[in-house]
């Protein structure tokens, strides 16, 4: 099996501890090369979903395989300077065009994840 160039997770309205563990496991095995997680539509983060994102591209990068984060605004934003993980977490100033803008329109059945909190367009 090959694996994709890249893959975009998609992050619900608030990005929990919870659910940025659910989103690592989901991005460790889906098999892409390079994981975006999309955070435009993300108003509010907390400290340890930021660690465990942290976690997720040290374990990435230790595979050969790559992390960013896009479309970082607002609360988010702003907790990731305070914790000036500006360098160990790169950010993307917008998520890629050639991402769907609705999973419906990639031709694939998407897959929604934690209550539609994330979803993923495979």
């Amino acid at each position: 099996m090959v694996a994709s160039p890249s893959i975009t997770l998609r992050s619900g309205q608030r990005l929990s501890h919870v659910e940025a563990s659910r989103l690592a496991d989901l991005a460790v095995n889906c098999g892409a090369h390079t994981i975006i997680l999309d955070l435009s539509k993300c108003l509010e983060a907390t400290t340890p979903a930021l660690a465990r994102l942290v976690l997720l591209r040290r374990e990435l990068l230790a595979a050969g395989r790559d992390f960013r984060i896009g479309g970082l605004r607002g609360q988010p934003a702003k907790l990731l300077e305070v914790h000036r993980l500006e360098k160990v977490l790169p950010c993307l100033s917008d998520v890629p065009r050639e991402v769907p803008s609705s999973p419906r329109n990639c031709g694939r059945p998407a897959r929604d994840y934690a209550d539609n909190a994330a979803v993923c367009c495979l």
